[in-house]
Formats: C-alpha cells, structure tokens, sequence
C-alpha cells in the first residue's frame, strides 16, 4: 500500500491509498528462500542451510553434531535401481526427523548431519541407529540400511570448519570398524590422519628411491619338509620411521590409487627372484584395488614376459571377496598359465638373502 497525503489539496482534501496484492510474488519469494535451504528430495535442510544454523548455534554456546553416511548404500543404488535409492533416502530422512527434532540436514549423497545443541549427542546417535534398525520397504522389497555416525563437540573445535572435519574424521572411523555404531572425535584421530597423510606422500617417492623391499616366507610341504616355494611380502624401509609394515601403508596405497604402480613393482621384483633363484614357485598379494583400478591380466602378463618368469610358478593370493566376484578376470589369469588361490598372512618373513638358505636346506620336520 502506498498513501499519499492530498489534505491540502483543494479538489481532493484527503489521503489517496494505491494497493497491490503481492501475495502471489510473496509467496514465490517464501518458496525460492526455502528452496535455497533445503534439499530438493528430502525436504531436509541443506549443507548450505546447515551451515548457516551451526555457526549460529556454535556463537550461542556448547553444540555438538552427528554426521551420518549410510551403510550399503551403493549397493541399493546399484542392484535396485537410482529411483529405489531416492525412495531409501526419504524414508532415512522420515526416520531422521523422527528420532531428532532439531535441524536435521542431508549433505549430499547419503550423507546426513544433526544439530545437537542441548543434552547428550550420544542419546541421539543411539536413537539414530535405533530408528535406522528396522528394515526399510522398497518397491515391496526389505532392504536393510545402517549407518556409521561421527560425533564431535564444538569444546574441541576453534571453528565449524574444524568442528565438521572433526565429525567426518569420527564417522569414517566408524565406517572402518564396519558401520552400524557410532564413534566420538578424539584429538588422537587428527594425529593419526595427519601420520597418514604424511606417509602417503612419503609412499609416493618411495620406489622412485629404492625404499620398498621384500621379504619372502617359505610355504613347507609337510609331508617331506621341502621347501616348496615362495611367498613375497612388501614391506618399506622409510628413512625416518625405519621397517613399515604393510598393515600401515597398503591402505594409504589403496586410497591414493598408488597400489597399482606399488603392485606391480611387487610383482616384477618377486619374479625375477624367482627365476634368479632357478625357476622357484612365487606367491604375491594381490589387492582388490588392483581388480578395480587396472587391468590385471595385462599387467602380468607384462611383468611374464619382462621377467621371464613361467605362468605356472606364480602363484596370486587374494581376497575372498575377489574370488567371488571377478570371475572374468580370474578366467584370463586362469587361461595365462597362473594360479591364484585366498590371500593369507602367516608369521615372520624373512629378506632375500635369508630366504636362499631354505633352496639348498629343506626343513627336517619331527615326528
């Protein structure tokens, strides 16, 4: 309404009122602002909206916050279909909103946080994983869809940025151990993240400068006590931290895609020890990332033909999740000559030099 004032004016002599009804472009307005906060399928808050709610609870005092990836749910996704996937994700959301009434966001995916900003964010994340037991109905199909949860207070954070990551890093802790619980921040996760960080940028310079060596342990036929080959283990001599595992570094090399050149460099060096041993069995580890990152069949038969190394004397352990599934490539390793057979990890290995003893000096084994 605009009001114009025509007291003085002879012919009018009073106030002259224009309306407008706006409440077609008010209520355009209301939507857009509510679209801009919140998740389009959901209908829950969004990172952005998030964000803007956690800063602002964050400067009124102590606040604490659940971050949620669920469990499986690539492999809803990718058997049932995007649409059942879209379908599991509201119902998550219906659960979320029912198991918390404070602000309830989806980050993206299926990620989801939750404003804690009074009581104890532990009662929650038990009540979250309470909610997310009972088996979701998909197009008339139970489908079941836990989730890992990161818990981080604002007590151990000087910013929301920190305070987010501190969530992230309690959630993939949780997703390690498997799903289905939850994990508290603890500032020795930050110190292990940055160890890890640092070792795989050591990891990527260390074949470029010799650093990584193999031990061999030698398989036994129990029945004569002869040595009847070999298996390679990867270890890394780091210039600081001295002998690494490879329980400490196979992962970082899984994660920064750096296990395929790592593979490889194993495999080659394992063969041609072999065939400088005269013509010795060899077993080498194989990761699951190499089946899902390369070519694998390819990339033996290249160190085969590099190293001169007969098809039928090496041998790949793997994982049983490999052994079920990647049938085609197994199929082609099969057809080359090799074996393969379930990875496993026995007691000590032993260094090159070691291992040579065992050629010349089979075991004698009592009674």
């Amino acid at each position: 309404m605009t009001i114009t004032n025509l007291l003085d004016d002879p012919y009018i002599k009073g106030l002259v009122l224009n309306t407008r009804d706006i409440s077609e472009a008010s209520g355009l307005q209301e939507r857009l602002r509510h679209d801009a906060g919140h998740d389009a399928l959901t209908g829950l808050a969004n990172r952005s909206l998030f964000r803007e709610r956690l800063a602002a609870a964050v400067g009124e005092g102590e606040v604490a916050i659940l971050f949620l990836d669920l469990d499986g749910f690539k492999e809803i996704n990718d058997s049932l279909g995007h649409a059942a996937g879209d379908q599991l994700l509201v119902q998550v959301a219906r659960r979320l909103r029912a198991a918390e009434p404070h602000l309830v966001a989806r980050l993206g995916g299926d990620e989801f946080a939750v404003i804690v900003p009074t009581g104890s964010p532990v009662d929650v994340a038990d009540r979250v994983l309470g909610e997310l037991e009972a088996p979701f109905v998909i197009d008339g199909r139970e489908v079941r869809a836990g989730a890992g949860i990161g818990i981080a207070s604002s007590v151990d954070a000087s910013d929301i940025e920190q305070l987010q990551r501190n969530a992230d890093l309690a959630m993939y802790r949780s997703k390690e151990a498997g799903g289905g619980r939850w994990t508290a921040y603890h500032p020795s996760m930050h110190d292990a993240l940055m160890r890890r960080v640092s070792l795989a940028d050591d990891l990527r310079h260390a074949l470029d400068r010799d650093e990584l060596v193999l031990h061999y342990q030698p398989p036994v036929d129990l029945r004569t006590g002869e040595v009847v080959g070999f298996e390679a283990l990867v270890r890394w001599q780091h210039p600081v931290h001295g002998l690494v595992p490879p329980l400490d570094f196979i992962g970082v090399a899984e994660s920064t895609g750096l296990i395929g050149p790592l593979g490889r460099w194993v495999m080659a060096t394992a063969c041609r020890q072999a065939v400088a041993w005269g013509g010795v069995h060899m077993a080498v580890n194989v990761s699951v990332r190499q089946f899902e990152t390369g070519d694998l069949a390819g990339t033996v038969a290249e160190v085969l033909a590099e190293t001169g190394m007969p098809p039928h004397l090496l041998t790949l352990e793997m994982t049983e999740s490999v052994l079920l599934t990647d049938t085609e490539e197994l199929s082609i390793l099969r057809d080359m000559g090799c074996d393969y057979a379930q990875g496993y990890l026995l007691s000590r290995p032993l260094p090159a030099s070691e291992a040579l003893k065992f050629l010349a000096c089979p075991f004698e084994l009592a009674s």
